[in-house]
């Protein structure tokens, strides 16, 4: 066993030290801690090593309240108070900024979560070889968990439910996605081969009656844990109400995985585009795009997903929305046609992790039609990366909201307008 000193932690949160001139990575410290660490691994451009037991404590350190917290890889943060988690989540950010787009942006306003535990409404539990839980960190083995820290109440105690029923009787299936809406739950079965599932029904009409849709996806789960092979077994269509949007619930719907903070970012930018016409780059199923049309003048919808842009169309007859516009295409090529002849627009950017397309940063950075821009962001890096092609704009606000507590993760907004000269 050796002694090493965590000089930091990286952007997932994970120790960084320096052992016999070799960096080697550790999981459950903090930075100016000592710890005792064996297993010491050589991953080639560095070593992993597990920590034994800590010899010098950082003041933040507190105990997780997650008993498998030291060996699930669902959380990385429970062990620091919540202080440490904002200033880390504040310093991950402004340095993908620097770092990545060469700027010195500062933090207007940290949004806290009401709720550090219990607030996720949807989780992924795995199953392997009769034992059902999580994926131990960074591997496939899967470790054996009752319930989640993070999940909310109902999430689990619908796991406990069909917990047993998993261990025994869920040969194939490789996954089960449990999400919860307005007191309405969807349990998707992810695997190869669908078993008998009346047992399994049985069990849960008698608690949760008419408030529950059991789905199977057919699908090896190695890369993508849910497709579009998906089939209905049993149970009542799910329709939800989200900020007055009445909206159906498939088990591929898109929905921020935490009520609470989703709706404070939701209004921070409803506020922002007041009496303006709108553009929304990434729409998907048209639930923002839906909610900006209770406050702009009008707002555009654009999705490249055909089906996607189908449920959209849905939504906004369903809910008699009359300033909502939906365009099926691809951003780059529909825009041109949108903002032409059009002033002042702002434009939503809310994009998968990895970013906005280049063409289409390329094309937003030349327009000056488009004079404001919100961006959504769930990956700083991707932000900063996008925001240093967007030169013809300056960030005017930066806001990050807590969606995520007890991880590493955090979502940023970014209000852009545009400077000329």
């Amino acid at each position: 066993m050796e002694e090493l000193e965590i000089i930091k932690l990286d952007t997932d949160a994970v120790g960084v030290g320096k052992l016999n001139s070799r960096t080697v990575l550790v999981d459950g410290v903090l930075p100016e801690e000592v710890v005792k660490i064996d297993h010491i691994s050589n991953k080639g451009k560095y070593d992993t090593a597990n920590v034994v037991n800590v010899l010098k404590s950082n003041p933040c350190r507190v105990i997780p309240k997650c008993p498998y917290y030291a060996t699930c890889g669902g959380c990385t943060l429970q062990h620091a108070n919540t202080e440490f988690e904002k200033e880390f989540k504040i310093k991950k950010v402004t340095e993908a900024f620097k770092y990545i787009a060469g700027k010195d942006i500062e933090v207007d306003e940290y949004i806290e979560c009401n709720d550090m535990y219990n607030y996720r409404n949807k989780s992924v539990f795995a199953l392997k070889d009769g034992v059902v839980g999580m994926y131990s960190a960074r591997s496939h083995d899967v470790i054996d968990v009752v319930e989640c820290a993070i999940a909310s109440d109902g999430i689990n105690q619908f796991y406990i439910t069909i917990r047993p029923w998993l261990q025994n009787y869920a040969k194939g299936i490789n996954h089960v996605v449990i999400r919860e809406i307005n007191g309405q739950y969807i349990c998707l079965l992810v695997g190869l081969n669908c078993p008998d599932v009346n047992e399994l029904i049985n069990l849960l009409d008698a608690k949760y009656s008419n408030r529950y849709q059991l789905v199977f996806n057919k699908n090896d789960a190695k890369k993508d844990i849910i497709t579009d092979n998906i089939k209905i077994l049993h149970g009542h269509n799910i329709m939800a109400q989200i900020w007055g949007i009445t909206m159906p619930i498939s088990a591929n719907s898109f929905l921020q995985v935490n009520d609470d903070m989703s709706e404070k970012l939701y209004k921070d930018v409803l506020h922002i585009v007041q009496s303006k016409e709108v553009i929304n780059a990434y729409s998907g199923a048209g639930l923002l795009t839906s909610l900006l049309a209770k406050s702009c003048n009008k707002v555009y919808g654009v999705e490249i997903v055909l089906n996607a842009h189908k449920n959209a169309e849905e939504l906004k007859k369903s809910n008699n929305i009359h300033n909502m516009v939906n365009i099926c295409g691809d951003a780059r090529k529909v825009l041109p046609d949108i903002i032409k002849g059009k002033k002042n627009i702002t434009l939503i950017i809310d994009p998968p992790r990895k970013g906005v397309d280049n063409k289409l940063l390329e094309y937003i950075n030349n327009s000056s039609n488009i004079t404001e821009i919100i961006y959504i962001a769930c990956s700083p890096n991707s932000l900063a990366k996008n925001y240093a092609r967007l030169t013809n704009y300056d960030i005017s606000s930066l806001k990050l909201y807590n969606l995520f507590p007890r991880t590493h993760h955090v979502e940023t907004v970014a209000v852009l307008h545009r400077v000329e000269g």
